[in-house]
C-alpha cells in the first residue's frame, strides 16, 4: 500500500505539529482543497479593486447553523467559522456561497481535531432566501463526530544535566499514564507547558523540546506521540545587589532566604518580593534578575526599594452600637533607624473605654517571621452595672508568625491596676505576669471562608514569688469552624472555654477577669455585660444562606455565661441576620434578642471584618 506523509496544525489556540499517515488519495483531495481556499481567499483580496454594484446586492450576508455537536468541540467550531465569515467580502454570488460553505466543512474538521476527533462525518447543505430586499445564506452542516482517537503510544526522554531531576520525572510519569487516553490538544499542551513551568521553577532556564511531534495513522487510526526535553544546564543564584536610600542594605537582605550560589528558582524569587511587600517598610519594591549581568549559568539579582514616609499620622472617627461615638488618632516613625526599628503611638477613645499605648518594634534577625515589642499602655474602663478600672503596664513581647497559619506571642508585662467591681470595694494590684498567646488558623482564604477553622488560646499567670500580690493562673481556649453544604449554605459555629486559678476572685482587678456579650460573642446582650467571673463557658451557630449574588441572610442561636460557679446556667439569645459577602470579609447586621434576661431591649448589632 502506497503511504504517503504529511503535515497539518492541530489547534483550538495553540498550534501543534501533527504528522499523518494517509492515502495518496486523500493527500491528493486535501491538495486540491488548499488549492480552493487559495482561490476563494484571493477573490476576496482583489475584491477591494471593484467597483460597488447595486445596493439590492451589496447587502448579502452569510450564517450558519451546526449540528451534531456541543461543548468545546461547538465553541471551537463557531470561533473558526465566525473568524471566515467576518472575512467573507460582500457581495457574494451563489458560486461564491456555495464556495464559502465548502470551506467551512474544511474549517470544521480542523476544529473538531484538538478534542480526538479525526475522522467525521459531514453534510453540508446550502439554502437562501430574500429577506427585506437581502439575499440570505444559510450553511446547514450536520456532523457525526465519530470515534476519538486514543493515544498508543509515548515515548518521552529526558536529556540535559538535570535528566535525573525528581520533579521532570514525577512530570514524566504522570504523563506516560496518559496512555490509552483520548488525544486532546489540551492534554498535549498542557503537558509541554507544565514541563516550561518546572523548567523555569527549578532554574533551568533553557530548558526546550528538542522533539515533539504526534504520529497519527488514520487508516490504523493510532496516535503515537515523541517527546524529547533538553533540561540544558540548572542555573544559580549570582551576586544579590541591593539599592536602598534610607535603609541599610544588610536590614533589607534580611528579607530574602536567598544565599547566591544556591540554585535559582522563582519561587524564592517571589517569596523574596512577597516578603519586601507584605513588611510594611517599603511603598516601592523591584526583585529583578539580569542573566546578562553574570558569569556561566548564574543570575544576579538587582533588588530596589523605595521607604514609606518616615512619618505618618493617622486620625478616625466612628460609632459604635453598645460603644456610641470613638474617635482614634495616631503617629508612627516609620524610620526611628536605618535597620527597621520603628516607633508608634496610639489613642483610642470610647464611652466605656480609652486606651493610651506607646509601642517601640524592633525586627527579629529574620524580620519576615519575628519581632520583639516593648510597649507602655495605660487603659481606663468604665462598664455601666459592671465594674471600673485604671490600669498601667510596662511590657515586652517575642512574636513569631512562622506562616499565615500560626501566630505565637510570649509577653512579660507588668502592670498595676485599680479597679472596682459593681457593689464591691475598690482593690488595688500589681502584677508581673509571663504569658503565652496564639492561634492557629486553617483555610484557604481566611478572610472569605467556605471551609476552615480558627483555634487559639491564651495562658498567663502570676506569683507571690515573682513580684506580684498573689497567685494566680489564668488558660482560656477559643474556636471558630466554618463549613459549607454548598456555595450557597453554610454554618458558623464558635466556642470559648476559660478558667481561672486563684484563691480569692475578689481580689482579682477587672481586666484578668472573664467578660462576654456583643456582636463577635454573645449577641443579644450589650458589649461585655455579662460578667464578669472566674469561668468562661461560650457556644454559638448560625446558619447563613445565599439569597442573592453574595446577599445572605443568616439564623443564629447563641449561649454563654461568664460566672463565678461554673454549674450556673447559660446566658441565651436567638436572632436572625442580614448580610453581605465582601471582599474585605462578611458584613453582617443582626437583629438578636435574650431568652433568658426579658428585660435586655432587642440588640440590633453590626459586624464587618475577615471570617477566621
Amino acid at each position: 500500500m502506497l503511504l504517503l506523509l504529511c503535515s497539518f496544525t492541530i489547534s483550538s489556540h495553540a498550534a501543534t505539529q501533527v504528522t499523518q499517515t494517509t492515502k495518496a488519495t486523500k493527500a491528493t483531495k486535501a491538495t486540491k482543497a488548499t488549492k480552493t481556499t487559495t482561490r476563494h481567499r484571493t477573490r476576496k483580496a482583489s475584491k477591494n479593486t471593484q467597483k460597488p454594484i447595486n445596493n439590492t446586492t451589496a447587502n448579502n450576508y452569510f450564517k450558519y447553523k451546526i449540528h451534531g455537536v456541543t461543548g468545546k468541540p461547538l465553541q471551537n467550531i463557531q470561533q473558526r467559522l465566525n473568524v471566515e465569515i467576518k472575512s467573507i467580502i460582500k457581495p457574494l454570488t451563489d458560486n461564491e456561497a456555495q464556495l464559502a460553505l465548502e470551506e467551512g466543512t474544511e474549517h470544521i474538521q480542523q476544529a473538531l481535531i484538538p478534542y480526538g476527533y479525526f475522522k467525521p462525518n459531514i453534510s453540508a447543505q446550502l439554502t437562501s432566501q430574500r429577506v427585506n430586499q437581502q439575499q440570505v445564506y444559510t450553511a446547514t452542516y450536520n456532523i457525526r463526530p465519530g470515534p476519538q482517537l486514543h493515544i498508543t503510544s509515548i515515548q518521552f526522554k529526558i536529556i540535559g544535566p538535570g535528566h535525573n531531576d525528581p520533579g521532570f520525572l514525577k512530570l514524566r510519569r504522570k504523563f506516560l499514564s496518559k496512555r490509552g487516553q483520548v488525544l486532546t490538544t489540551e492534554l498535549y499542551e498542557d503537558t509541554k507547558s507544565h514541563f516550561f513551568n518546572k523548567a523555569q521553577k527549578r532554574g533551568y532556564l533553557n530548558a526546550k523540546f528538542r522533539e515533539h511531534k504526534i504520529l497519527v495513522n488514520l487508516p490504523k487510526y493510532t496516535a503515537n506521540i515523541i517527546l524529547v526535553f533538553d533540561t540544558g544546564p540548572r542555573y544559580r543564584f549570582g551576586k544579590i545587589t541591593i539599592k536602598s536610600k534610607h535603609y541599610d542594605p544588610n536590614f533589607v537582605r534580611r528579607f530574602s532566604h536567598i544565599k547566591p550560589g544556591e540554585y535559582y528558582s522563582t519561587k524564592k524569587l517571589a517569596k523574596f518580593q512577597r516578603n519586601l511587600s507584605n513588611s510594611g517598610y517599603f511603598k516601592y519594591v523591584s526583585v529583578t534578575p539580569h542573566r546578562e549581568l553574570g558569569g556561566k549559568y548564574e543570575v544576579p539579582l538587582i533588588v530596589q526599594v523605595t521607604a514609606r514616609p518616615a512619618r505618618q499620622y493617622f486620625i478616625g472617627i466612628g460609632y459604635g452600637t453598645f460603644t456610641g461615638p470613638r474617635a482614634s488618632a495616631g503617629f508612627t516613625w516609620n524610620r526611628a533607624t536605618n535597620d527597621g526599628q520603628k516607633f508608634q503611638m496610639l489613642f483610642q477613645v470610647t464611652q466605656i473605654e480609652d486606651n493610651y499605648i506607646a509601642r517601640y518594634t524592633i525586627p527579629g534577625a529574620d524580620p519576615v517571621t519575628r519581632h520583639y515589642d516593648v510597649q507602655l499602655a495605660s487603659q481606663n474602663l468604665d462598664i455601666s452595672s459592671v465594674g471600673s478600672s485604671r490600669m498601667q503596664s510596662l511590657s515586652v513581647s517575642d512574636i513569631y508568625v512562622p506562616s499565615t497559619h500560626f501566630r505565637r506571642t510570649w509577653k512579660l508585662s507588668y502592670q498595676y491596676e485599680e479597679s472596682k467591681l459593681d457593689r464591691q470595694p475598690k482593690i488595688y494590684t500589681k502584677f508581673l505576669i509571663p504569658s503565652l498567646t496564639w492561634k492557629y488558623v486553617v483555610a484557604k482564604n481566611p478572610v472569605l471562608t467556605r471551609n476552615g477553622f480558627r483555634i487559639s488560646g491564651a495562658f498567663l499567670g502570676a506569683g507571690k514569688a515573682l513580684a506580684s500580690d498573689r497567685d494566680l493562673f489564668k488558660a482560656s481556649l477559643h474556636g471558630k469552624a466554618i463549613v459549607s453544604l454548598d456555595s450557597y449554605n453554610r454554618f458558623v459555629l464558635r466556642g470559648d472555654i476559660g478558667a481561672i486559678a486563684v484563691h480569692n476572685i475578689s481580689q482579682v482587678p477587672l481586666t484578668l477577669l472573664f467578660l462576654t456579650g456583643g456582636p463577635e460573642t454573645l449577641r443579644g446582650f450589650r458589649l461585655l455585660q455579662v460578667g464578669p467571673g472566674r469561668f468562661l463557658k461560650l457556644i454559638s451557630l448560625e446558619y447563613q444562606v445565599k439569597v442573592y449574588g453574595d446577599f445572605f441572610v443568616g439564623l443564629f442561636g447563641d449561649a454563654g455565661n461568664a460566672v463565678d460557679n461554673i454549674n450556673e446556667s447559660l446566658e441565651k439569645a436567638v436572632g436572625i441576620g442580614v448580610g453581605y459577602y465582601s471582599p474585605i470579609g462578611p458584613i453582617e447586621l443582626t437583629f438578636a434578642k435574650a431568652v433568658t434576661k426579658s428585660s435586655e431591649p432587642l440588640a440590633v448589632q453590626f459586624t464587618i471584618g475577615p471570617d477566621l
